[in-house]
């Protein structure tokens, strides 16, 4: 019996997928990610647990110019634990990074941000880890 080339490559792909999908899902239980857009930007939000019962906490913007200034709060279980303005870099991005003790049970998070020029409600983003 012949096996077609073409046959064994779409079984290798399949698997490769299959084993690359499980290494992205047993990651995927240590890290909680959201993206989307809000106001004039877009964002990605991000809670990865690290060692030692530490959580990073990952905020990034990506602002409508470089230079534009926006303020920027996080907060965890209702406590704040960063708030600033913050300007845009050369790339038009803005990056805060925070590292905070993990909470026994669920751990809200919410990042509240909005051009610091402008006299609206922040935008704001809520995910759980």
């Amino acid at each position: 019996m012949k096996i077609r080339p073409l046959a064994i490559g779409t079984v290798g792909a399949v698997a490769l997928a299959a084993i690359a999908g499980g290494v992205w899902w047993a990651s995927a239980d240590d890290d909680v990610v959201t993206y989307g857009n809000c106001s004039t930007a877009s964002y990605e939000f991000e809670v990865e647990a690290e060692d030692n019962d530490r959580l990073e906490v990952n905020f990034e913007l990506l602002a409508a110019s470089v230079g534009e200034e926006w303020t920027v709060t996080l907060s965890q279980n209702g406590d704040v634990i960063f708030t600033g303005i913050r300007t845009a870099d050369a790339e038009a991005e803005i990056d805060v990074d925070v590292t905070v003790r993990h909470v026994d049970g669920d751990n809200r998070f919410v990042a509240e941000f909005a051009p610091a020029a402008a006299d609206r409600e922040p935008c704001r983003v809520e995910i759980t880890h």
